[in-house]
């Protein structure tokens, strides 16, 4: 609806901005909407794992200091000073 209005201003006012303007849709908006060339491929990738994450092994392993009854209410890192 909106796209036949900004056809229907473009020839009235003579150019793309101005209809959308008065239509009150971004410019950008329309052109993206309406663009006749495919977007480009992104090729699949995998993320890359934190520099400071736990390795697999660290992660498997349990963490008793933060289990103890003297931790239970602090930080991780307070547990592990």
């Amino acid at each position: 609806m909106i796209d036949e209005a900004i056809t229907e201003l473009t020839e009235l006012l003579g150019s793309v901005r101005a209809a959308c303007a008065a239509a009150g849709r971004p410019q950008a908006s329309h052109y993206r909407r309406h663009r006749q060339n495919p977007l480009p491929v992104r090729t699949p990738r995998e993320p890359e794992p934190q520099q400071r994450a736990l390795t697999p092994a660290e992660r498997a392993t349990p963490r008793p200091p933060l289990n103890h009854p003297d931790h239970v209410d602090q930080a991780a890192a307070t547990a592990y000073r």
